[in-house]
């Protein structure tokens, strides 16, 4: 347990660990704010505006750990890693507020649904647009995040063959 929490503040280590909410999260609270837009379930729709607002809102604890992390990883970054590392810096600065504006259209939006609940439309569809628009910048953001440590996710990559189908096959492997 004291390694994981020493883990924890290793500024790195952290970002890692959150940077999927605000994609991946995201995704999830948009499919359910779609769903309950539709089931015209006020109850619903305030559960998904508010599970938006705060995982939109996740970007900034992923962007300051990022911040905190990137002089360490670029320590350790082959030169066409520190490049996309800088690349990934700059696209998740020239995008946060995007992530920023749909947690509080979403938060203001549940303030809406709660005080006019005939208002359900008009405070949700801005925010699954805005969630949408968000998810497509922050896919960017995650693509040269991935490469950054990952050379095999690099574009033409030779890492990787081609011949070989996906899969695992344990046929070959030595038993144990």
């Amino acid at each position: 347990m004291h390694e994981t929490a020493s883990m924890l503040q290793r500024p790195e280590y952290l970002h890692v660990v959150l940077n999927h909410l605000p994609v991946i999260g995201l995704a999830v609270a948009v499919v359910a704010l779609v769903l309950a837009l539709l089931s015209k379930s006020r109850g619903a729709v305030l559960g998904a505006l508010v599970l938006v607002a705060l995982v939109a809102a996740s970007a900034w604890p992923v962007i300051q750990s990022g911040e905190s992390a990137y002089n360490r990883l670029r320590a350790i970054s082959d030169p066409d890693g520190a490049s996309l590392l800088k690349q990934h810096m700059l696209l998740a600065d020239r995008w946060a507020w995007l992530y920023y504006l749909t947690a509080l259209t979403a938060a203001a939006g549940a303030v809406l649904a709660c005080r006019r609940p005939e208002k359900l439309r008009v405070a949700g569809i801005p925010v699954v647009v805005l969630a949408l628009a968000s998810l497509m910048a922050g896919a960017a953001i995650a693509k040269l995040g991935g490469e950054v440590r990952h050379p095999e996710f690099r574009p033409g990559s030779a890492l990787v063959p081609q011949g070989i189908p996906a899969g695992h096959n344990h046929e070959h492997e030595p038993e144990h």
